[in-house]
This record gives structure tokens, sequence and C-alpha cells, in this order.
């Protein structure tokens, strides 16, 4: 704005030393309003030209909008928790599940043949399974991997660590012991009075060595008793055969006759007899004692 004024000061100073130095007085027309601006624009365009420079109007610069962009928060991906495949048994016959993973351990409940059961564990060895159980106080058992068929994958079971095997309790062997079958076989003449005939077989391993029959007669205070190292069939009145033992598997008719015979006829009436067998002479050893009831006919 100075550098416009300052023209228009210049261009008026030289034209008023043209006219003072014609000394014509000569009347200048006014002039117009639109050819001034044009002048003054052209004079204004030849003297920046002439100093090397152009004149530009300045341009305020426009802003352009900026576009607002919203960027969504990011979104969590799901996460996937991988889900147990289940495993079941299906019992091949009827198994015992125990407490602990071993037969040492008592049976907490009976599975029937057929039976499908989820399992809940494995051993650390895999040969058993912890299976649900509501039966136990503790909600599953073990069961032996031998009895089942499994369906589903046991590689991602959780393993359990059971509780320790129990030692095995002490069993005390009883000693080998006289075994036996016995049944009445009817009676037989032994002197003036009758003798019971009873048929022994031998069930054990021991041989049967001496015997004892006391039979008790309905009405009778006292017993009948026969006692012999040796065992005799009687037959009319007379020895018949003898043993002086019975080995495995064999069976001998015993007769209760010199000593042990009734003194009178027994038929009809109600006897209970009780008979001791031994594996050594004399009554010695791990005797058997069996009691049987009869009414000879």
């Amino acid at each position: 704005m100075k550098k416009i004024k300052f023209f228009l000061i210049l261009f008026t100073v030289f034209a008023l030393m043209l006219t003072s130095c014609q000394n014509i007085p000569t009347q200048v027309a006014p002039i117009p309003e639109d050819d001034l601006k044009t002048l003054v624009a052209g004079t204004l365009t030849a003297v920046a030209f002439n100093v090397g420079q152009t004149q530009t109007m300045s341009v305020p610069p426009t802003e352009t909008p900026t576009a607002t962009v919203t960027i969504p928060p990011p979104t969590e991906m799901p996460t996937n928790t991988p889900t147990q495949e289940l495993v079941t048994l299906t019992l091949n016959g009827n198994v015992n599940c125990r407490k602990g993973a071993s037969t040492y351990f008592p049976v907490i409940t009976t599975f029937s043949s057929g039976s499908v059961v989820e399992v809940i564990g494995v051993n650390p060895a895999g040969d058993y399974f912890f299976v649900k159980a509501p039966q136990s106080e503790t909600g599953g058992c073990w069961i032996w991997k031998e009895l089942s068929t499994v369906t589903g994958s046991v590689a991602g079971l959780p393993v359990y660590t059971p509780v320790p095997t129990p030692l095995p309790t002490a069993t005390n062997t009883p000693p080998p012991m006289a075994v036996f079958s016995v049944k009445f076989a009817g009676l037989t003449a032994c002197g003036a009075g009758r003798a019971a005939n009873f048929s022994i077989t031998n069930t054990g391993a021991l041989p049967l060595r001496s015997i004892r029959i006391r039979n008790f007669l309905e009405g009778v205070t006292d017993p009948y008793v026969h006692k012999s190292n040796s065992f005799t069939q009687w037959s009319s009145g007379s020895k018949y055969a003898s043993l002086a033992e019975i080995g495995k598997g064999v069976t001998m008719i015993v007769s209760t006759c010199d000593p042990g015979e009734f003194t009178s006829d027994p038929t009809g009436k109600k006897i209970t007899a009780e008979i001791l067998i031994c594996p050594a002479d004399d009554w010695k050893g791990a005797c058997t004692t069996q009691k049987l009831e009869y009414t000879p006919h």
C-alpha cells in the first residue's frame, strides 16, 4: 500500500513539471476514474518490470479440511478353551471298582457287564482308570484297564496319583487237615446188635488214619461210640474189609461195630452222628468233625 501512494505522488509531480515547462495555459481534461486506474496499474507494472520484480497479489492460503477418521478399538478375538474329549469305558464283564489302583484295595462297587462308565483320570502307570462312581465318598473308584474297552483319547486325561498301596495283611495259613464227605449207608448186623454204615470219601490232600463216631440215639442218654486206627466194614456179623488209611479220593464204607454197635434195633428212630476223622493215629493232627442226622429204615 505504501508503494502505491509513492508512485501516485511521483506521477503527480512529473505531470506538474511538464505543465510548468510548456507555460501554455492549456486546460487539461480530467482523466476518467477507470482510465486512471488502468494508467496507474500500467505504470506500476512498468516500474516493477524495470526493477526486476513482479507484483503478485498475496492470496491467503485456503485450508483444506482434514477428514477425521475414527479408528474403532481393536476387537478381542474369542479364546477357544480346549475341551477335554469325553473318555468312557465299556466293561467286558462284571468288574470290581476299587478304592485304589490295586487288587489289595477293597471293592467299592461292582459294575455289571456292558456298563459304560466315564473316565476321570488315569494312574501314572497307565494301567488303571479312575472312573465316576456315585457310591464312592470321593466320587470315583479305580478299574483295571484290561477289563474294559476304551472309547476316546486317553492322552489328555489328568494323571492321578493313587493312594499308596497297602501292605498285604499277613494271613495265617492253616496246616493241612483232614477233609472228607460222609453219608449214611444203612444198618448191618453186628453180633446181637446193629451197626450203622457210613460212606466216607477223602476229599482232601492228607490221608485219613483214625476215626471216632458217636451216635446219639433219640431217647438214650449216652452215645454209642466207635473208635479205631483203621477203617473197617462189617457184613453179616463179620469183618468184610479193612483199610489202615483212606487215601486221597478213596471211598470206604465204615461200620460202627466192635465197638459202638446199637444194642437194639434203631430202625425208625432219629439219630445224630458226630464223626471225627484225623490224619494221624490216635485222633491226632488236624482233625475234622462233621455232624449228620439220619433215621434208619
